[in-house]
């Protein structure tokens, strides 16, 4: 399958460092394709540090479906940008691998 998917949702999601399983920051999706995700975040320190290169791990919360289980999309992902907008950063990430996984081996906190 050749065909671009693109997804514009607003999920929440919070970012944290590859070696770490606490909580960098918290914001919302704006749109996710197979090798970008496009994020907002509340202006703030951990928005302003990243910077282009930084690697992260964005855990993207699923909606449930009828009687499952809810499901997290774990993404590793590099800063491409991170710019100012209104009283927001967004935050565009190149996608190295994506994930499904159990709320247990998320952050552990619960989304916004």
């Amino acid at each position: 399958m050749n065909q671009l998917i693109r997804a514009r949702v607003a999920l929440p999601c919070i970012l944290r460092s590859p070696a770490s399983m606490e909580e960098k920051a918290g914001g919302v999706t704006e749109e996710l394709t197979r090798d970008t995700l496009l994020l907002r975040l509340p202006r703030g320190p951990a928005a302003h540090s990243l910077r282009t290169g930084l690697a992260l791990v964005v855990d993207i919360e699923l909606p449930a479906a009828d009687r499952r289980s809810a499901r997290y999309l774990e993404c590793t992902a590099t800063v491409r940008s991170a710019l100012p907008a209104g009283d927001t950063v967004q935050i565009l990430l190149d996608v190295t691998s994506m994930n499904f996984i159990a709320p247990k081996t998320a952050t552990g906190k619960s989304f916004l």
